[in-house]
């Protein structure tokens, strides 16, 4: 996962400046191609929600899936965690991996559901 400019700042202020951060009161997860974030018409973020793993990592804690393309979506290429169902406020991506960890890219053609499953997306704040 790598975390976004926008996230990174809030969470240096506030944990040494002492600035106040507001979490947002819901996340949805947003699959992006080679060329920006999927735009069908059949295509909707989804919300996601998380439960700890760890010391420092949290996953998603059910099943996400997107709706079931009515046309072709394209090859998702990453998934971005934003805290809008709309905008685009970015708080992290990562890149669609299979269970070994490596990238893969997942084409999303017509009648086809896409989607991770529970303990998939994992979130993790890298400790020494």
């Amino acid at each position: 996962m790598g975390m976004s400019t926008y996230l990174a700042k809030n969470i240096l202020g506030h944990v040494l400046l002492g600035e106040t951060y507001t979490p947002p009161n819901k996340l949805y997860l947003a699959a992006y191609t080679a060329s920006g974030e999927v735009s069908a018409s059949s295509y909707q973020r989804q919300e996601v929600t998380f439960k700890k793993k760890s010391s420092n990592m949290a996953v998603n804690n059910t099943d996400i899936y997107f709706p079931v393309a009515q046309e072709d979506w394209g090859t998702i290429h990453y998934y971005v965690l934003l805290d809008d169902k709309d905008n685009e406020l970015n708080r992290a991506s990562a890149y669609v991996k299979d269970s070994d960890g490596n990238k893969e890219h997942p084409v999303v053609n017509k009648n086809v559901q896409f989607g991770l499953s529970e303990g998939d997306y994992e979130i993790e704040i890298p400790t020494k």
